[in-house]
Formats: C-alpha cells, structure tokens, sequence
C-alpha cells in the first residue's frame, strides 16, 4: 500500500497548502501524478489477489453455489426470483454444485457494475476456449482451471488476428472495387470461391468482426445472384458449393480445423459437448451420416457424460445434450 500512503500525503499537502492561500493550487499534472500513483498500487493489489484466487484453483479450492445464492432466499419479487433461479440453473449446468474459487472471483466481477468483466463480450477463438474449459465438468481437472495470464494472453493473440482479418478485408473489397462492373465470368466465381474461405476463415477467428462478416455475407449474395443471372444452370451447383461452404462456418469446426487450434487433440469430445444445443445435434447428425467409422459416435457421448455427471455436473444438462445428439434423424 505504500503508493497508495504516498500518493494520499501528496494531495493533503498540497490540500493544506492550498487552504492557506484560499484556493486549490494542485495542478493538473500534479494531480494526474497521484492519480497514477493510486492506480499503480491497485494494479498491483489486484494481480497479488488474482495470485491467490489463482493458486486457489490450482488446489481445487471450491465454493458450494447454494451459499453464492443464499442471500436470496428471501427474495419476494417474483422476476427476480425467475431470474435468479434461472442463473443458478445455468451455473449448475455447467460447473456442477461446487465451483472452482477463480469461477466464482469472475463472476462477482461480471455481476459488478463497477468492475470490468473479465471475459470479452465477442470473444475470439482463444479466448473462448478458455471459456469452455473454466471449471467444465467435461474437462479434465487440470484444463478446468483458467488464469488470468491466459486470459490476457489468449485476448492479445485474439486482437491481433482480428486486426489481421480486417486488413485482409479491405484488401479484398478494395479489390472488388478496383473490377468494377467490369469483372468477367470466371473473375465472379473466383471472387466467390475467395469470399466463401474468408468467411470460413473468419469462423475459426470469431471476435469482434461481425461487422466485417455481415458485409461479406451481402458481397457473397450478391454474387451468386449476378452468376445465375449470366451462367445457364448454374444454381444448383451453386447452392451446393454455398451449402457446403456454410457447413464449415460452424465455429466448433471451424475453430477444431485451425493449424494452431487452442483445442487439444484429447479434448475435442469435452469441447463438442460444451458447445450449444444445435451443434451438438448437427455433430450427431454428421455422425450417423458417415457410420460406422465415424467419431464422435452415441457410445463415445453416452459415456463421457456418465464420467461428467459421476463428478457433479447435471443429470438434466446431460439428458438435454443426449436428446440434442439424436434429434436430426436420418432421412
């Protein structure tokens, strides 16, 4: 706390001082000086108290969710309490009745209007896998736990690859702009073929493009509009080449495709299953389609969630997952 005590004597000497003379005389670097000072020192309180929030995780330090949500009991608005049960369904769901001690330091900070969330509200693909793998049942005990240093670490190569994407982006359009009307046939279908990968390339990035990918998505219609217009038969072949394409835009497969995949080869069931509701099925669907050889297979599922729920996560949230599994039937 010493930058703290320090900073504090300089502005109350320089308070006294200033009441001697019937005026503040502070100036503005001045005060900017032991601003600096105070933020110093809470930077350096919060990366000592994230070490130990840290060194918790590692020892398996948890915290019963019924005693995060006690103070509730006596909650009397009726939303209120639908909400509240409703968080603590979604928290049950995903980290079972006991929560690692860095899960639960994250969310009081998430629930805290004046603290920054710890997690990216459009996370990238490395990011996100730490998001999958804090405190998840499906995961082994060792990759549950999440520091802080990853984070930063995962949120920094994140940033850097969006802003790679973006500039290949405007390249790109620029170059569209450059053909004009101009452009012939095979320039179309060529352009086609490149926005469709960058588009699969911006699923395996996730983040803050959407902007980016939404223009894209426009670009892509467009030029599949102008192709059938001017190529007999071509729309068949062409919602095939579209449907495909799109197929590889799903964010888990994108992401599992990627060279430098976050994803561990050994973790790719735990991470399916941590995935949304409509992955998963769509996964189950790619599965039966391609039998026998195919996995993920129903027994590989069937029994990773009987070893997640043996060790607290939900029974519900597995019957849920199970029926999402089956749901596509075969045609």
């Amino acid at each position: 706390m010493k930058w703290v005590a320090f900073a504090l004597i300089i502005i109350a000497v320089w308070l006294i001082y200033s009441r001697r003379k019937g005026k503040i005389t502070m100036t503005k670097e001045q005060a900017g000086l032991a601003l600096g000072l105070v933020r110093k020192e809470l930077a350096e309180i919060e990366n000592k108290r994230q070490k130990i929030i840290d060194d918790g995780a590692a020892e398996g330090k948890t915290v019963p969710i019924e005693s995060i949500f006690s103070r509730f009991e006596n909650e009397s608005d009726e939303f209120v309490k639908l909400e509240i049960e409703k968080q603590k369904q979604e928290l049950l769901n995903k980290y079972g009745p006991n929560l690692p001690v860095d899960v639960v330091y994250r969310l009081m900070k998430q629930w805290d209007p004046n603290e920054e969330s710890p997690w990216s509200d459009s996370p990238g693909c490395f990011e996100r896998h730490l998001q999958r793998r804090e405190g998840n049942l499906m995961f082994p005990p060792e990759r549950r736990i999440v520091t802080h240093k990853e984070i930063e670490e995962a949120r920094e190569k994140d940033r850097v690859e969006q802003q790679k994407f973006v500039d290949k982006v405007n390249a790109f359009v620029a170059k569209i702009k450059a053909l004009g009307q101009s452009a012939t046939p095979d320039q179309v279908g060529d352009m086609l073929k490149e926005i469709q990968a960058i588009l699969e390339e911006a699923a395996s990035i996730g983040g803050n493009i959407e902007h980016y990918v939404r223009t894209l998505e426009g670009t892509e219609e467009t030029l599949m509009q102008s192709m059938t217009e001017v190529i007999q038969d071509i729309e068949e072949p062409l919602k095939e080449i579209y449907s495909l394409s799109v197929s590889k835009r799903s964010p888990y497969i994108a992401q599992l495709s990627r060279i430098d995949s976050p994803i561990l080869k050994e973790e790719q069931l735990s991470t399916l299953l941590s995935e949304d509701l409509q992955t998963i099925s769509l996964e189950g669907y790619r599965s039966r389609a391609f039998a026998p050889n195919y996995r993920p297979n129903e027994a590989d599922i069937s029994t990773h969630l009987e070893n997640a729920v043996s060790q607290g996560f939900s029974k519900e949230r597995a019957a849920q997952i199970m029926a999402a599994w089956n749901e596509i039937k075969d045609e």
